[in-house]
């Protein structure tokens, strides 16, 4: 097969968006600095500072801090597959990276008829990759944080499919040339605005899917795997060192991908400015913070749910969401 300037093209496209942005390294930088404003926003609602003394406003604590557990002791407990671990764990950190690709930002754009199967897909795969991780070190307070993961899992997961879908449907059926694709959704948000009715369906859905977001990222109240005063960490038991910087690290690039998802599926991410302009660059931060500003509030304003309340909770969102699916498909 003869290799053409276009196909060398596309993939240096493609190492640039996996690698430099939007992959790994800006993926790293931004989480780490979305983690200092989530820390700062929750510390000033629990009228504490938050962090201040390394780099401007504390704004590198979260870079010192992962350097600091990359630099403890390993410690293996007997039996761990730290390999598995670090390999897991890179699964799910790669999966959630992918998903950044069907976004407008990525130079190399992964735009295809229902897409939307894929991209759900490989957000699962975070989910489950982490679990899997968990388990290379077995521990009974890690199998009892596992074990209720996967069963927010499959409460929580339909809620963020059905919500989602819900934009997508809109647009693809009253769009010409769009099929039930991410990319395409977005370049066709404008769509959603000139319907009262598609706008009404699109806000009960964000606010399913911010609710399904808050468990997915295990934020309280739904911070049930980990729960720290009944059993011990849950998931994060026998992480330490460098596998807590990864599961931390991991834990922040979750937050990132799922607010920015959020401001493109829902709140129009450039809209109303283009999105190569500064407008539609300042339009994406500043969505992008509220959206993670609200998650923080949830968390401050909240106390943890029992495993069986947050499964009955999960009820009406994901009741709430279907429905609006329901109605987007036949209006």
């Amino acid at each position: 097969m003869m290799i053409t300037a276009s196909m060398l093209q596309s993939f240096a496209e493609f190492l640039i968006a996996a690698f430099i942005f939007p992959g790994l390294l800006f993926v790293f930088i931004a989480a780490l600095l979305n983690q200092w404003y989530m820390r700062k926003v929750l510390a000033r609602m629990q009228n504490r500072v938050g962090p201040r003394f390394v780099g401007l406003f504390g704004m590198l604590q979260p870079f010192y801090d992962f350097y600091k557990l990359l630099s403890k002791e390993r410690v293996t407990p007997n039996y761990g597959r730290g390999t598995l671990y670090a390999f897991f764990i890179g699964i799910g950190i790669g999966s959630t990276i992918a998903t950044l690709l069907f976004l407008p930002i990525s130079p190399f754009r992964l735009y295809g008829f229902f897409d939307v199967v894929i991209f759900v897909y490989l957000g699962i795969w975070s989910t489950v990759a982490f679990a899997i991780a968990s388990l290379m070190f077995p521990n009974k307070f890690s199998s009892i944080g596992v074990s209720r993961l996967v069963s927010l899992m499959f409460v929580y997961e339909p809620t963020w499919f059905f919500a989602i879908l819900t934009p997508i449907v809109l647009v693809s059926r009253h769009t010409s040339g769009i099929s039930y694709s991410v990319l395409g959704t977005i370049e066709g948000f404008s769509a959603l605005l000139s319907n009262p009715l598609y706008v009404a369906l699109t806000a009960v859905s964000l606010a399913a899917a911010i609710i399904s977001l808050q468990c997915k990222l295990g934020l309280q109240p739904f911070d049930i795997p980990e729960a720290d005063t009944e059993i011990i960490a849950g998931v994060y038991t026998e992480f330490s060192g460098a596998k807590l910087a990864l599961a931390s690290l991991f834990h922040d690039v979750e937050v990132l991908a799922g607010a920015l998802i959020v401001v493109f599926l829902f709140l129009g991410g450039p809209l109303p400015f283009d999105l190569v302009t500064i407008g539609g660059v300042l339009s994406i931060v500043l969505k992008f913070l509220v959206v993670v500003f609200l998650l923080v509030a949830v968390k401050a304003s909240s106390a943890r749910y029992r495993i069986d309340q947050a499964i009955g909770f999960f009820g009406y969102p994901l009741l709430v969401s279907l429905v609006a699916l329901v109605i987007a498909t036949f209006v």
